[in-house]
């Protein structure tokens, strides 16, 4: 309760979700959470948004990607860490969900990174060894490990 969660999304049927969500919590033991219709990458500015196919089953499948320009899509909102997060604050846990921007966000935040006001992020990233997320990772100073299911239960593996 003492803390604070800044939750950005950019889709406006999730972001009335998560809305209604934070509006039902009220006088709940929690921190403030403060929402914000808006979508994070290396610039800010606006973005294209595409819904793929199965959005409806899999509601956080939109992505900023490019490459789905066969998909509904809308114009949102960016922004970067470095303008959102002010100078001096630390986040306690950064949570990406970004549909493979990460690297994108993660450029973004070089601020924030190179200042070491991020404790720890945790993101998904279907290519550890190719992709570009961990290089970033790695030069800002984190450890990095994998998230693995185990037959006792989840278990970390350093990357």
């Amino acid at each position: 309760p003492s803390g604070r969660v800044l939750a950005l999304e950019p889709h406006p049927e999730i972001f009335a979700r998560l809305q209604s969500n934070i509006a039902r919590w009220q006088g709940l033991p929690l921190a403030p959470i403060e929402a914000r219709a808006t979508g994070l990458s290396s610039a800010a500015g606006r973005g294209l948004l595409y819904d793929p196919e199965g959005f409806t089953a899999n509601r956080g499948s939109a992505t900023l990607q490019p490459g789905h320009e066969q998909r509904p899509s809308r114009a949102i909102e960016l922004n970067t860490l470095d303008e959102i997060v002010p100078v001096g604050e630390t986040i306690g846990v950064l949570k990406l969900d970004v549909e493979g921007h990460e690297a994108a966000v993660l450029q973004g935040a070089r601020r924030v990174l190179a200042e070491r006001r991020v404790r720890d992020i945790v993101f998904e990233d279907w290519d550890l060894a190719g992709g570009a997320v961990l290089p970033i990772l790695a030069q800002a100073g984190f450890a990095i490990f994998a998230l693995h299911a185990a037959w006792s239960g989840p278990r970390l593996i350093p990357v």
